[in-house]
C-alpha cells in the first residue's frame, strides 16, 4: 500500500511516497493531489525514497498523475528513485518522461531554475556565459552503478556559466539526460579539474541550430561545495 505525506518549502511542496506503486496508488494519488490548491504552490517534488517497486499499472498511473500535475502549470520533478524502479521504467521505456534528480535538493535547485526561467520577461540567461575552450569528458550518470559499466565521452566545452554550459560532441542524449561531467579549467592540463552533475538541457541539430551543431547544453544538477569554488574563481577571473 502506497502512503503519502507532504511538506512545505517556501512556494514549493514535497511529496514523500513510502510503499509499494501498484494499482491501489491511484486512489492515493487522486485524493492527495486533487485536495491540494496548486495556487498555493509553484512546484511538486516527488520523493520515492522510499518505494522499491512498481509495478506495469503503476507505472501508468504515475504517468498520467504526473502529467496532470505538469498541465496544471506546476513545475515537478522526481527524486531519490531506487535503481530497480529506474530499470523498471527504463524498460518500459518511460524512464525519459519523468524530469528525475539524485538528490532532494538537486531536485528543489532545478525547480528554482526553472520557475526563474520562467519568470524573466526577456528570458536573459540566469548567469552570463563566456566563450572557453576547455578539454572535457562525460557519460551517462547511473545511480548506484559502477561508473565502469558507462561509456565516457570526449569533448570541448565552448561556453561557460555558473548554471551551465554547452559541449561539443557528435554524442546525442535526450533532453534532461542525467550526466557526470569532468571539466579541466586549464587548456595546457589534460587531468579533470572540476566534477559535477548537469541535465541536458537541448542537443542542437544540424538544421535548427546550425550555428552550434554538433553538441548539447547543459544545465548544471548538483557540484560540492569545492568544486563550485573552483567553477567560479575560474569564470570571476575570466569575466563569467
Amino acid at each position: 500500500m502506497l502512503t503519502l505525506d507532504f511538506k512545505q518549502d517556501c512556494n514549493m511542496k514535497i511529496m514523500y511516497l513510502d510503499g509499494d506503486f501498484d494499482l491501489d496508488a491511484e486512489e492515493v494519488l487522486d485524493k492527495a493531489l486533487a485536495g491540494k490548491d496548486e495556487s498555493r504552490y509553484d512546484g511538486l517534488i516527488w520523493n520515492f525514497q522510499n518505494v522499491r517497486s512498481i509495478s506495469s499499472s503503476g507505472i501508468a498511473i504515475l504517468f498520467n498523475a504526473y502529467m496532470d500535475v505538469k498541465k496544471k502549470g506546476v513545475i515537478t520533478k522526481l527524486t531519490n528513485v531506487d535503481d530497480a524502479v529506474l530499470d523498471i521504467l527504463s524498460v518500459h521505456k518511460i524512464l525519459q518522461a519523468f524530469d528525475i534528480h539524485p538528490t532532494e535538493d538537486a531536485a528543489l535547485k532545478q525547480v528554482r531554475l526553472d520557475l526563474a526561467t520562467i519568470k524573466s520577461s526577456n528570458s536573459k540567461r540566469l548567469f552570463e556565459r563566456i566563450n572557453v575552450d576547455l578539454a572535457a569528458s562525460f557519460k551517462l550518470f547511473r545511480k548506484g552503478r559502477e561508473s565502469a559499466t558507462c561509456k565516457s565521452h570526449n569533448a570541448t566545452a565552448t561556453t561557460l556559466s555558473k548554471c551551465g554550459l554547452f559541449l561539443k560532441t557528435h554524442a546525442s542524449f535526450p533532453s534532461d539526460t542525467p550526466l557526470e561531467i569532468n571539466l579541466s579549467l586549464h587548456s595546457d592540463k589534460p587531468e579533470p579539474e572540476v566534477t559535477f552533475l548537469a541535465k541536458v538541457a537541448w542537443v542542437a541539430g544540424k538544421d535548427c541550430h546550425p550555428e552550434f551543431f554538433p553538441g548539447i547544453a547543459l544545465s548544471i544538477l548538483n557540484i560540492t561545495t569545492a568544486e563550485k569554488l573552483k567553477l567560479m574563481s575560474f569564470l570571476d577571473a575570466h569575466g563569467g
